[in-house]
């Protein structure tokens, strides 16, 4: 498919969700008025970022014209999709934490990045960043697996 109809069938699709979501909080409680316009704000930054993509796709280009190559690496693509199923079944048994280093030093490695001290001191940064934030600070649940986790 060309880019150009790929940005054009995407910005419709922009604005049927847009719109979509603009028809549901009609069903909103009054009582739940911020999460309704919070909704209504992302509904509406949908519908302008629909509209510059509509926008842009319609000045010609002849690099618009171009052939989109959906996956440019099938053997990376499906590394990550069988990383991402493994993920999933990890989360059940083993929590949040543990499966989630995991999948980012593997994924990290998997696709490229070849640095292991950094590779492993980022995700663990950014999973102590998870942790507090989400964890600690607005106490969202994570899993903890039928084996407890770290939580």
């Amino acid at each position: 498919m060309k880019e150009i109809n790929v940005n054009r069938i995407s910005a419709l699709l922009g604005f049927i969700l847009s719109g979509s979501m603009l028809l549901g909080t009609r069903k909103f409680p009054a009582r739940a008025l911020s999460a309704k316009r919070y909704v209504v704000f992302l509904a509406i930054s949908l519908a302008v970022l629909s509209l510059v993509l509509l926008l842009s796709s319609l000045r010609t280009s002849t690099e618009k014209e171009r052939k989109i190559e959906w996956i440019a690496d099938p053997i990376h693509f499906f590394e990550t999709v069988a990383g991402v199923v493994v993920y999933f079944i990890l989360l059940q048994y083993l929590g949040f934490l543990i499966p989630s280093f995991l999948f980012l030093v593997v994924m990290g490695w998997l696709l490229g990045y070849r640095k292991p001290v950094k590779l492993i001191l980022i995700s663990l940064a950014l999973l102590a960043s998870i942790y507090i934030v989400f964890v600690r600070f607005l106490a969202v649940p994570v899993p903890t697996g039928v084996l407890g986790g770290l939580m």
